[in-house]
């Protein structure tokens, strides 16, 4: 009910501030505030949605709309909907995509929400200028996605938890765009859902971290 009461006034103070910059004059300094404001409104979106996914996703009231697919198109999907955050931060992405279509059965938004928490997760993790990786393998009959970053890492002790609900590392004081603990926890479940696994890795703080993800891959295979 609380997600749902405040999307209401958020989308119409996103929609005031999209106004006010194509209205007002060419400012610099006005345009860099309401870039300030809509990129901040938008990340209230983003929380409000994850709140609302994980209260669907913790009662059973989602329903995945499956069709067979190739993972290759989620990832770049993923991707490119992130390019202004990962150019803001300044990272630099690797990506390495096999040349055999992976083919899933899965429902393709749920999967483009599991990627782009993945990557959003590294970058959120990885201070300005770092290296994040994003590979997709076949391992038998399961596609294994693998997003690695050099970022702060995760402490040996947190490393069981960070599946659960609310829990998340420390992140230095100048990153301002934080989040509720709950995107990781989001993938598990989503994942799961697909018949998939999810694990975490890390060599330590300030060493980086791994993300892994193994889906089932679909009965047959096709083209891309």
């Amino acid at each position: 009910m609380l997600s749902h009461e405040l999307r209401n006034p958020l989308a119409a103070i996103i929609n005031a501030v999209e106004v006010l910059r194509i209205s007002s004059p060419h400012d610099p300094k006005l345009e860099q505030i309401h870039d300030i404001a809509a990129r901040q409104s938008m990340h209230m979106k983003r929380l409000l949605d994850d709140l609302l996914d994980v209260s669907r996703v913790t009662s059973n009231r989602v329903v995945l709309e499956r069709r067979e697919l190739t993972l290759q198109r989620v990832v770049r999907q993923a991707l490119d909907g992130l390019a202004a955050t990962i150019h803001q931060r300044g990272h630099h992405v690797e990506l390495t995509l096999p040349d055999e279509p992976l083919r899933v059965d899965g429902d393709p938004d749920r999967l483009l929400q599991i990627v782009s928490n993945l990557v959003t997760n590294a970058a959120k993790y990885t201070n300005p200028g770092g290296h994040i990786s994003v590979s997709l393998t076949r391992d038998g009959e399961q596609a294994v996605l693998c997003v690695r970053d050099d970022g702060v890492g995760i402490p040996a002790e947190l490393l069981p938890h960070v599946f659960e609900l609310f829990v998340q590392a420390e992140r230095d004081a100048n990153r301002s765009e934080g989040g509720l603990g709950i995107g990781l926890s989001l993938v598990k479940r989503l994942v799961e859902m697909h018949g998939g696994t999810v694990a975490a890795t890390s060599d330590g703080p300030g060493r980086g971290s791994e993300l892994v993800v193994r889906l089932p891959l679909a009965a047959r295979t096709g083209n891309v």
